[in-house]
């Protein structure tokens, strides 16, 4: 079905155990990045629901309930990065994080709106699997008030990523090949949007030590 799902995936997985996440400035870059591409959430999810066809009315209809779930998650990374002590304002958005969803938008208009499934299924398999992991460690670190993100997606993304392999299992292979192009860029930017934060706060010898 999708041949390439768990090595795609581990791209962004090994980014996230590899993230400095002592470092609280690091973590603030993250929850800043985390809010610049979350904004385009919903956006991203509406755009696709919009150019199904008739004969797409599964995926016309699933993708309009995921935007309902997904609705305002971007201000719960800003508060967590307020609780931090940090303005967004302070943080510059990458140009790797612009990538990441600027792609999605091209896919959505000009290739196939199915091909958002691929950015769905790196971001909220890399969430379903690592987040319980990161919320154990963060919140000794910096209190419970300031992880409610990564605690939301922890909690709710392991039955996301069921319901979106459900989607794609019956999709035919023109289609499946799209969504495998798309997880694996999403997988890339993603993880290099992270050694962007990393070489930021800890600059340019934390390349060597990764």
């Amino acid at each position: 079905m999708l041949p390439n799902y768990e090595r795609t995936v581990e791209i962004a997985s090994r980014a996230i155990r590899h993230y400095p996440w002592e470092n609280k400035m690091a973590y603030a870059q993250f929850l800043a990045q985390t809010y610049y591409y979350v904004c385009h959430s919903i956006r991203l999810l509406a755009a696709s629901a919009a150019r199904f066809d008739q004969k797409d009315q599964v995926l016309h209809r699933r993708f309009l309930k995921h935007a309902e779930e997904e609705n305002s998650h971007e201000l719960i990374a800003l508060r967590d990065l307020q609780k931090l002590g940090y303005k967004i304002e302070d943080f510059p958005e990458f140009a790797q994080t612009k990538t990441m969803y600027e792609i999605q938008y091209f896919k959505i208009e000009h290739i196939d709106p199915v091909a958002l499934m691929g950015y769905i299924l790196v971001l909220e398999t890399m969430a379903g699997r690592d987040f319980k992991w990161l919320k154990e460690k963060l919140t000794p670190l910096y209190g419970k008030e300031c992880v409610k993100f990564v605690q939301v997606h922890a909690d709710d993304d392991p039955d996301h990523i069921v319901k979106a392999l459900e989607i794609v299992k019956d999709l035919r292979t023109e289609r499946l090949k799209e969504i495998n192009v798309a997880m694996e860029q999403s997988a890339i930017c993603y993880s290099d949007m992270l050694k962007e934060a990393t070489e930021r706060t800890l600059g340019k010898d934390s390349k060597k030590a990764a």
